[in-house]
């Protein structure tokens, strides 16, 4: 089945919902429509003139990216710097650009849930708080013919979901009172005649962002002319997101043991790290990308080693004499796992839906940096 760029962002958006994205952030649509018709994707950590010009030779419609091709606002798209011509290519070959940063990050199966998975940490939980959710309950009445179009409604919309379970509601069978008034069109008996109706209530926990897309839902397939609904804000804890990961090991290593570990599981020829090895590690917090402004957060949170990356020399010596193993495993080198994981997940989720897509990781990745 042929479909649009949209349909895809709208499982990369139900992954890593925007609102995950640190306010300096800038995810999203980059170029293109969303209407634009989508049968091959390159999913890569960056946008580079390398896999642009793949994109272009080889017939692919979309690129979804880790980092933002824009990232910062362009005043002009001059073709004589390589920024430009690659933003050039993109639109002459009509090319879809999308980018999940940040959000992304904090994502359940995310860079760093996919990061934690490949140095096999468990008991995972999460390092850094990013949001959580508002909760809301909505409870609707309806017909009892009604009840199960109004629920299929209400799960398709997105509310009723909690942790691995959705469709989550709850019914309750009464008896709906009414006298339609004139210039009425009733559903059910006639202007002026009070009427008694065996309605069920149905109630179901959402949050509060999809309220307004749930209540759309029900309108659309409710008999009634005038559906009644409740709004209730809730006190329950919503869900929770949090950036980077902290875990165990299922045996202690000691500190060389446990940085020449990671360095195979990163695939590195070369780990920096810094503070005492004397020491045995099982405890492990991780943050891809560059984090190492979180890593006396990780030693609070009783990591004896943290892995992430872009550290710098004055960082590095902060965590050190804090009494905390650090490991630099690079930028690139602690992200790049997202994607094949992201192009695995798509393929799934392409081939659930029944879509006409091929979902393709970038050839043309490497790391910027070289090592000699």
């Amino acid at each position: 089945m042929e479909i649009q760029a949209g349909r895809i962002i709208e499982v990369m958006n139900q992954w890593a919902p925007p609102e995950l994205a640190e306010s300096w952030d800038h995810p999203g649509l980059q170029i293109g429509s969303a209407k634009k018709k989508v049968r091959k994707v390159l999913v890569a950590l960056d946008v580079t003139a390398e896999n642009a010009a793949y994109a272009a030779e080889h017939g692919v419609d979309m690129i979804i990216s880790h980092h933002p091709f824009l990232f910062r606002a362009l005043q002009q798209i001059d073709t004589d710097t390589e920024k430009g011509r690659t933003a050039a290519l993109l639109c002459a070959g009509d090319i879809c650009v999308f980018a999940a940063h940040t959000n992304l990050d904090s994502a359940d199966g995310g860079v760093n849930d996919v990061l934690a998975d490949r140095l096999e940490l468990h008991n995972r939980r999460g390092l850094i708080p990013v949001c959580s959710r508002e909760l809301c309950k909505l409870a609707v009445y309806a017909p009892e013919e009604s009840a199960e179009t109004i629920r299929h409604a209400l799960d398709a919309s997105g509310a009723g979901a909690a942790g691995q379970y959705s469709g989550c509601s709850f019914s309750m069978k009464g008896e709906g009172r009414f006298t339609p008034q004139e210039g009425a069109h009733p559903f059910i008996g006639a202007v002026r005649r009070p009427e008694t109706v065996r309605e069920v209530k149905i109630e179901t926990i959402l949050p509060e962002s999809l309220v307004s897309k749930a209540v759309e839902a029900v309108l659309r397939v409710h008999p009634y002319e005038e559906p009644a609904y409740d709004i209730y804000r809730l006190k329950n804890q919503g869900r929770r997101w949090s950036m980077g990961r902290i875990g165990e090991w299922e045996k202690p290593l000691p500190g060389p043991q446990a940085l020449a570990y990671v360095r195979s599981r990163l695939g590195l020829s070369v780990l920096r790290c810094s503070g005492c090895t004397d020491r045995m590690v099982s405890t492990v917090a991780v943050l891809g990308g560059a984090g190492a402004e979180f890593a006396e957060a990780a030693r609070k949170a009783g990591a004896d080693l943290y892995v992430t990356g872009d550290v710098k020399y004055h960082e590095a010596q902060e965590a050190a004499s804090s009494g905390l193993l650090l490991a630099d495993g690079g930028h690139f080198g602690t992200e790049k796992w997202i994607i094949p994981a992201m192009a695995a997940r798509l393929s799934k989720e392409g081939e659930k839906r029944g879509w006409d897509v091929r979902f393709e990781e970038d050839p043309t990745a490497a790391d910027i940096f070289q090592y000699i």
